[in-house]
């Protein structure tokens, strides 16, 4: 089975091997692999990169044809793909031209400007006799040096600059989200402040000064402390008065408790029970009798 090409407009026959050699089939699977990025750049909406896909399928279908320094073009190819895989990655997201960042518009058209003469340079390469291939053998190695590192460089500076685009764009995105969140909880704050059926009561203490206008309308009297905070909902309680004291009598029932002091200061408590009439003195019979 054999398989027609054309150089110098000229039909080229080439028959197809059983095992095909490793270099053979990185060109074949490069140029479906480019082929395909091509098709997918030529519906972009962004002209830019159809281009630079458009050079790299040309730039590879003349590597096939060149007979020396074969090695060189297809590393040089091989990065001029992987730049336009990564172009027609980053420019996905975008519908038209006009929307795409200034930086990588810059970038495309340094593509662009990058691969051309490498088209120009194959191009030229392919129409040389094998005399002249012979002798610029040295310099086309030269050549192509330089423009491999050329692509590589453009490749580094291109993947550099789609991370910090998307850095940035990351960044945006974490700060508005910022934003939104204390929006959101400002708003929670307000509105539970002014809502009447907040979850939490209204303090519970009060002045008792506010209750009652003067001390003579507390119910504790006037002697009571008038500007003692207290709760409402728990009065407190009146003073204690004290049980012992010098030269006063304090009733408590039935019961007087007197206290004395005598020159010696010495204390001695009285105590005298006092019956009432319902609780006469018991009698005295058998049992007291018994007792005494």
């Amino acid at each position: 089975m054999a398989k027609e090409r054309k150089s110098h407009g000229k039909p080229i026959r080439y028959e197809l091997k059983e095992n095909p050699t490793k270099g053979d089939t990185i060109l074949e699977t490069a140029d479906l692999v480019v082929t395909s990025v091509a098709t997918a750049a030529s519906m972009s909406p962004i002209p830019l990169v159809g281009e630079a896909a458009g050079l790299v399928l040309e730039i590879l279908t003349i590597i096939q044809d060149v007979q020396d320094n074969k090695d060189q073009f297809k590393q040089l190819a091989s990065h001029a793909y992987q730049l336009v895989a990564r172009a027609v990655s980053a420019c996905s997201p975008y519908g038209s031209q006009r929307d795409l960042p200034s930086p990588l518009r810059t970038d495309l058209d340094t593509l662009i400007h990058a691969l051309k003469p490498v088209r120009d340079y194959s191009a030229k390469k392919l129409q040389r006799g094998w005399i002249k291939r012979v002798i610029f053998r040295r310099h086309d190695e030269q050549v192509i040096r330089n423009y491999y590192n050329e692509v590589k460089n453009g490749l580094e500076l291109f993947n550099m600059s789609s991370h910090i685009e998307l850095r940035q764009g990351q960044a945006e995105i974490i700060k508005r989200l910022d934003a939104q969140a204390q929006a959101s909880s400002k708003a929670n704050s307000e509105i539970s402040l002014q809502s009447p059926h907040s979850p939490y009561p209204p303090s519970s203490v009060t002045n008792t000064a506010n209750a009652y206008s003067s001390p003579y309308d507390s119910p504790f009297g006037p002697g009571f402390p008038f500007n003692q905070v207290s709760s409402p909902h728990y009065p407190p309680s009146p003073p204690p008065q004290p049980m012992f004291n010098h030269g006063d009598s304090y009733n408590s029932g039935n019961v007087v408790v007197t206290n004395v002091m005598n020159s010696n200061n010495d204390y001695s408590n009285n105590v005298h029970h006092h019956y009432s009439q319902d609780y006469p003195r018991p009698r005295r019979g058998p049992a007291w009798k018994q007792y005494r």
